[in-house]
């Protein structure tokens, strides 16, 4: 459990050192509120999104999308950033946010 526990630690870094490269400066990991609903694993990332972080060799994609929609505040769009070993990150989000997304890109 421990090694499971630190290759999440791990990646939950990881997406901070990115988030943070992307433009939001004061993104940290949630370590102070892993179980308290309406905490992602990154605290201070993009406003209005509640991101859960998974580093795992196989996907258990409909559980991760179950538990990022149980923990968000209902105003809060529900974001699984996910990866394994020797690849790039992923994101799951649901489809008419990542419509709106392309919509937006398309106009600006």
């Amino acid at each position: 459990m421990t090694n499971s526990r630190d290759k999440g630690a791990r990646a939950e870094r990881a997406l901070v050192k990115i988030l943070r490269a992307a433009g939001w400066p004061n993104a940290t990991r949630n370590t102070d509120g892993r179980y308290q609903t309406g905490r992602g694993d990154i605290d201070n990332g993009p406003a209005g999104i509640h991101i859960e972080c998974k580093h795992h060799e196989r996907a258990d994609v409909w559980a991760w999308i179950a538990q990022a929609h149980r923990d968000a505040p209902p105003t809060h769009i529900p974001v699984v950033a996910f990866r394994r070993n020797r690849s790039d990150w992923h994101a799951i989000v649901p489809l008419d946010e990542l419509l709106a997304l392309i919509k937006h890109r398309e106009t600006t």
